[in-house]
């Protein structure tokens, strides 16, 4: 893993017109790696979310469960042995999660729909009403301090480029060389794609019946439910 003071001497060596005494804040240029990890991590949860995965325990909250700190995207919640539902769920049983506009929709399974980040009971009495949840969840990156820190080791360090021409427009913008900067995003971009292929075709060997992502089998805005335009 590199550090961030690696991507930051990268970003000022991909143009020769860069000027690094121009900085004397090195925490903009810190909290710059941190902006870019973000986009590339929003990016790998909707295209794989797993890549991204971990999972935690969350307890009921008065109202229901609070999604965990750092969650860019749920993938599922799942009873535990802490969790109180009658009759008692499996430890490990998944738990349906429904729309708020449609509770109904898995009627008869133990479900729960989402209000304000907070997942709640649909009002049956299967559903789980107490105790504790696991949601397993794509999580966000670790964001950067100081310089000396290393990049989280959820980004793909062979990808390293990706950050340091994100930090190469960074500079130019700063600059007005806006020449430059469309370069390094158009680089930036391209990496960008890499990064997405690679994170689609991890493991050959895989068995599967369904796609990683499945998307609502009817919608238009890139999955945002709504009526085509006019109907």
């Amino acid at each position: 893993m590199s550090t961030v003071q690696t991507i930051i001497d990268g970003g000022f060596a991909k143009s020769a017109a860069a000027r690094p005494d121009s900085f004397q804040s090195p925490a903009e240029l810190v909290a710059e790696v941190g902006s870019a990890l973000r986009a590339c991590f929003q990016v790998l949860a909707r295209e794989n979310p797993y890549i991204l995965g971990t999972s935690a325990v969350v307890a009921f909250g008065g109202t229901g469960w609070a999604r965990p700190s750092g969650c860019l995207r749920v993938i599922k919640v799942l009873s535990d042995a802490g969790t109180v539902a009658t009759p008692a769920l499996a430890v490990g049983a998944e738990i349906a999660v429904v729309p708020y506009d449609d509770q109904a929709v898995c009627a008869g399974r133990a479900s729960v729909t989402e209000l304000g980040q907070v997942f709640q009971p649909t009002g049956q009495v299967n559903d789980p009403s107490a105790g504790t949840l696991t949601i397993v969840y794509a999580r966000a990156p670790q964001l950067p301090v100081i310089a000396t820190e290393t990049v989280d080791a959820l980004f793909p360090s062979e990808f390293d480029d990706y950050l340091k021409f994100d930090m190469a427009a960074y500079l130019a913008m700063k600059d007005k060389r806006q020449e430059d900067e469309q370069t390094f995003r158009a680089s930036q971009s391209a990496l960008l794609q890499q990064i997405i292929d690679w994170s689609q075709e991890q493991t050959y060997s895989l068995v599967q019946r369904f796609p990683l992502v499945t998307p609502p089998s009817t919608n238009t805005n890139a999955g945002r439910q709504q009526p085509a335009k006019g109907a």
